[in-house]
């Protein structure tokens, strides 16, 4: 007799053994809005619609008796999805109950038959892109096997010893690398399958056929926490502040939602002085200068505004019939009125507005350009 003769008989005991279906890749099922809206930390849960023991190398699981009790796994999930995309993922989970098995087999001298549960703990992590789609995760699962073990020796021909059945309990540790879909989503929901998260190979005693524990299932997390991604934009502006005739500035802004309606950031830049009136002082100079960004963001909007705290920052070198001397200057930007503009990728303002401050009133000349510093197109 072959030392491997498990004809007899094996029962696979399993949960509801139910399709997870594949993800098509050319049904794009993410809604197509700029990156950065998907960015924040998920929460959520992951759970098995596929639970089962089976013999190796086949993974088919057998069929499921009408009295089986079900199997259970499930547990939390958190994603991370930064302003570029980057998705970071965390699951912890385990069986409640696990899955039941009844094996016998035998060998030249013994007839075995073991009935067991097997519990499993796993721990993964993965990361990857949210434009991928799909990620293989790191991990390892624990599983402890509960059960009893009845060892039957043959004696001559037709004949066989009674035993009675002992304690069976063993401890099994794996390496696993599950497979993990982003199927659907949209900011603040996505959602997926998983497969073979908790693959586990294992025996269950001496000479016993190699058995492993398959799963496959779903997975949701919804949003708890929004990200606060920056963005930029380039300012220019094109006035007169007396007593020149001529003023311009260039900005690069870096800004940030804050979470509850405001908007706070920086702008960098130069500005230009220049002209004078006839037959009296003439000005040239300018330099660096600085802003604070401060506003709202209401109804889709962003509404800027810039300060400098009345800090007179550019200095004007004035050459005047009575002589030469330099002047502080105060910047132009500062003085404007609100700039509102869409809060899109893209989004352009060019208007006149008016000057707030200062003798006599104007106005002056903005054009504005504001995007995501990152995620502006979609995943």
């Amino acid at each position: 007799m072959r030392l491997w003769a498990w004809a007899l008989r094996v029962l696979l005991f399993a949960v509801g053994f139910l399709v997870v279906p594949a993800v098509d890749a050319a049904q794009d099922l993410l809604a197509p809005v700029p990156t950065y809206q998907y960015a924040g930390r998920y929460e959520g849960e992951w759970s098995a619609e596929l639970l089962a023991v089976v013999l190796l190398p086949d993974s088919t699981p057998a069929a499921v008796p009408p009295a089986s009790a079900p199997a259970r796994l499930q547990g939390r999930l958190v994603v991370d999805v930064a302003c570029d995309g980057t998705l970071t993922g965390q699951a912890q989970g385990q069986t409640d109950p696990g899955p039941a098995l009844s094996v016998q087999w035998a060998n030249a001298e013994t007839h075995y038959t073991a009935e067991a549960v097997v519990d499993l703990v796993g721990t993964l992590t993965w990361q990857g892109a949210l434009a991928d789609r799909a990620w293989t995760a790191s991990g390892r699962v624990d599983g402890a096997l509960d059960g009893t073990l009845l060892a039957r020796t043959q004696e001559g021909e037709g004949g066989e010893a009674s035993a009675s059945p002992v304690g069976l309990q063993q401890w099994y540790a794996a390496e696993v690398a599950p497979r993990w879909t982003l199927a659907r989503g949209a900011p603040g929901d996505l959602a997926g399958t998983w497969a073979a998260a908790l693959d586990l190979p294992f025996t269950v005693g001496p000479d016993a056929p190699p058995l492993a524990v398959r799963s496959a299932g779903a997975w949701r997390v919804q949003r708890v926490a929004v990200a606060l991604c920056p963005w930029r934009g380039t300012l220019a502006v094109r006035g007169s502040l007396p007593p020149v005739a001529r003023q311009e500035e260039t900005l690069e802004l870096t800004f940030w939602p804050t979470g509850d309606g405001g908007v706070v950031g920086e702008g960098r830049g130069l500005a230009t002085v220049s002209g004078g009136v006839p037959g009296g002082c003439q000005y040239t100079g300018g330099g660096p200068l600085a802003v604070r960004v401060v506003g709202e963001e209401r109804a889709g909007n962003f509404t800027l505004r810039f300060q400098d705290d009345d800090h007179p920052q550019l200095l004007l070198a004035a050459s005047c019939p009575s002589g030469h001397s330099t002047l502080p200057h105060p910047a132009l930007s500062p003085r404007l009125g609100p700039l509102t503009l869409p809060a899109e990728s893209g989004a352009t303002l060019n208007a006149r507005l008016p000057i707030e401050t200062g003798e006599p009133a104007g106005e002056a000349s903005v054009e504005l350009h504001i995007a995501p510093a990152t995620g502006a197109t979609p995943p």
